[in-house]
Formats: structure tokens, sequence, C-alpha cells
């Protein structure tokens, strides 16, 4: 189980624990994801907390996911919560409860570790392509947070990671509350956003881009670098893939999109899963990849829902 700020997944399939690290044996089970908006409802919060409501509806979906496993013959659960959880200040008594009425035990990884794991989830998508994993560059952005991650140099199993402080939630609430003077709270949608207002919002976020470490500037002036974005259905980078028709874009190409799709209502980017996020979702990617001395030249999205979920359980030892 992955309790993601935006979404929660599930993945059931059968592993052999008797070797290090922890096999999948044989085809996937089952994979699902679930949309639930876990850091929007905590931005809001007027004190800092994830709602009653929105509690409600992740045991439901917690619990609905338990079953499923259940029916398919699971007995061990591995559970990972991301950013939202180090954020709420009600997040170790949902946590608890979690625990005590579902039986599930879910730890809340570190940005850190979340990055790691990203690491680890591009990986096995590169590595069928390009074995040097030494090249690679893993670029993971949630509801809360983003991290780009890569092997330190010369070293095997140790990473270095890029800890961005922004997600789509936070960066639509950003564009809502800060640029269009309107109440997050009560309105969610940040559609249409003016070009005026994307360009508003871009200043905003490079004020929030913690200065890239010269490891992360070295590994993106490499003309070999592979920059692989990973997410699921609803993710900033498969957006962008859609918006664009390909997997694999430039800045320049990201740019020409949201020239294109600015001050468009929701009905008219309802093609697009969570259409009131599109536009800062697609603004937080090109931010970043055109921020000085970030400079992404390419980045290419590879879907990741199954292989993402189980590099939680790889990574970790999270047992029920």
């Amino acid at each position: 189980l992955d309790v993601g700020s935006g979404a929660s997944k599930l993945e059931v399939a059968k592993v052999d624990t008797t070797i290090i690290p922890w096999t999948v044996v044989g085809e996937s089970l089952f994979a699902k994801e679930q949309e639930l908006k876990l850091a929007s409802d905590l931005k809001s919060s007027e004190n800092n907390t994830i709602s009653a409501h929105i509690i409600d509806r992740l045991f439901e979906v917690l619990k609905n996911f338990k079953k499923v496993a259940s029916d398919l013959g699971a007995t061990e659960i591995s559970a990972a919560a991301t950013a939202v959880f180090r954020l709420a200040d009600n997040a170790p008594e949902v946590l608890k409860r979690i625990q005590s009425e579902l039986g599930i035990r879910v730890r809340v990884i570190s940005q850190e570790e979340e990055g790691e794991i990203g690491f680890l989830t591009a990986a096995t998508q590169f590595s069928c392509e390009a074995p040097d994993l030494g090249n690679l560059v893993a670029w993971d952005s949630g509801g809360a947070s983003f991290q780009l991650t890569a092997l330190a140099e010369g070293l095997q199993d140790i990473y270095e990671v890029y800890e961005g402080p922004l997600g789509a939630s936070l960066v639509t609430a950003l564009l809502v509350n800060k640029v269009q003077l309107k109440d997050f709270s009560q309105n969610k949608s940040a559609n249409p956003a003016s070009l005026e207002d994307i360009v508003s919002l871009r200043q905003l976020i490079q004020l929030e881009l913690p200065v890239a470490p010269s490891w992360l500037r070295q590994m993106l002036d490499d003309e070999h670098a592979n920059v692989i974005t990973i997410g699921g259905e609803t993710s900033a980078f498969r957006m962008g893939s859609v918006a664009l028709g390909t997997n694999t874009y430039t800045a320049v190409d990201l740019w020409s999109a949201i020239k294109r799709l600015a001050g468009s209502s929701d009905a008219e980017l309802a093609e697009y899963p969570q259409a009131d996020m599109l536009i800062p979702k697609l603004v937080l990617v090109h931010t970043v990849m055109v921020e000085p001395p970030l400079t992404v030249q390419r980045c290419t999205f590879k879907k990741a829902l199954i292989d993402g979920v189980f590099s939680l359980l790889l990574y970790f030892d999270i047992v029920v």
C-alpha cells in the first residue's frame, strides 16, 4: 500500500522473501490507484489537519484495498505514507487509528527515502533500456513534494536526493490563493488560469525551490544524463505526456502546451484527469526544468504504478 498525498495505491503479488532483495514472483495479481486529494484537503485546513470527511474516505479506500488483497490470498501487508503525513498535525492520530481499526501499520517515510524509492522505481524501467544506472536521474512528484535522485558518484546503493518542497496540490493552492486571490478552501480549481497568472505562479515557485547542489548540476550538464519521470495516471508528468502526445519532451515543448491550454475552463480540460490541477502541475514541471542552474534538457515519462508500489516493499520490510 502506498498512501500518498494525492492518491492511494495497491498492488498484490506473490513475493519470495527467502532471498534479499525480495523478489516478485510472476505477474502482479492486482493493481489499482484511487484518487484521494489528502494534500489538497490539508491545504484547505485552518489548523493544518486532514479533515474528518477525508479521513473517513481514506478509511473506506484502505478497508476496500485490504479486502481485495485478502480475497486474493494476501497474508502480509506492507504500507508506507508520504509527504502529507509528514506535514499534517493530526497524522500520528490518523495512522494510529488505521492500525487499531484496520490492522494496517503504515510507516511515514522521509523525503530522502521517498527519493530513493523513486530511483528504484525508475531503475526498473530504465535498466531494461540501458544498464548503466550512473547516468540516471529519477524525478518523481506527488501532491505535496517532488524529488530528483541519482546514485552517488562512484558508489553503489548510496543516493543523492534533491528535495523539492512543492507538489501538485500545494502549487494549485499557491495559484488560487496568492495569484488569483481566491480562497482555496472554497475554490479548488485553478481554471481558468491566464498566461499572466501562469507567469506569476512560475515566479512564486522559483522562490520556493532549494538551491541545486553541485552533484545535480553536474548530472544535468552531462549530455548522457537520462532524466526519467515516474508516476501514475494523474501524475504531472503523464499530464505533460498527454498534452504533447509523446512521453519524451523538452521545456520548450511543455511551454507550448501550457500556452495552448492557458485560459481553459474545467469543461474544456475535461479530457485530462484532475483537470482542476492540470495547469499548476505542468507549470511546476516546466519551472523545475528551466530554473537555473537545474536546466533539465528533456525528460521521459514512465508509467510506474505497479513497480512503484512494490519498490516500497522491496525497500522496507514493513510487514503487518
